[in-house]
């Protein structure tokens, strides 16, 4: 249950990514055969980025799909392993978790101050959300994996 929302998370960043291609495409169109720039199309971009990087982080993280570094963690038996990896997850998601927080009180106080993009004038604070979001749901994931969670593979008929 809980990866299915992870995973529907991330397809909001697949999403993201297509229109930042499709922003990117029409950009380049309307400036080299029209001679015209798309105005805001920085904006969008940026806002855009902010999708696609952390809707994809719970699924990533449940997954294992992010980069690890292990030069010292081999030299250890496989029960100090064990240990490292749920005290490296809790932190992660004792971290994660004051990320999520001040990232939403970010949110709200973006929200008082009207803060948005310059061109176009899109509202920072939904994305300030939706970041709140993804570092909340990368915590739920560090403490499944802290617990002893394991996922299975990606299925591809989903």
């Amino acid at each position: 249950m809980i990866e299915r929302i992870f995973r529907n998370f991330a397809l909001l960043g697949g999403f993201g990514l297509l229109l930042l291609l499709a922003l990117t495409v029409a950009a380049v169109v309307m400036r080299k055969v029209f001679g015209t720039p798309l105005l805001g199309v920085f904006d969008i971009s940026q806002m855009t980025l902010i999708v696609i990087v952390f809707s994809g982080l719970a699924y990533c993280g449940i997954t294992r799909g992010h980069v690890a570094v292990d030069l010292f963690s081999d030299f250890f038996p496989p029960t100090i392993q064990k240990v490292l990896n749920v005290v490296i997850n809790m932190v992660t998601a004792a971290l994660l978790s004051m990320m999520a927080w001040f990232t939403a009180i970010r949110a709200f106080e973006s929200r008082e101050l009207n803060e948005a993009t310059m061109m176009i004038f899109i509202p920072h604070y939904p994305f300030f959300l939706i970041a709140a979001l993804g570092f909340a749901l990368f915590a739920i994931a560090s403490f499944m994996l802290a617990t002893g969670y394991s996922a299975k593979p990606p299925d591809k008929t989903d």
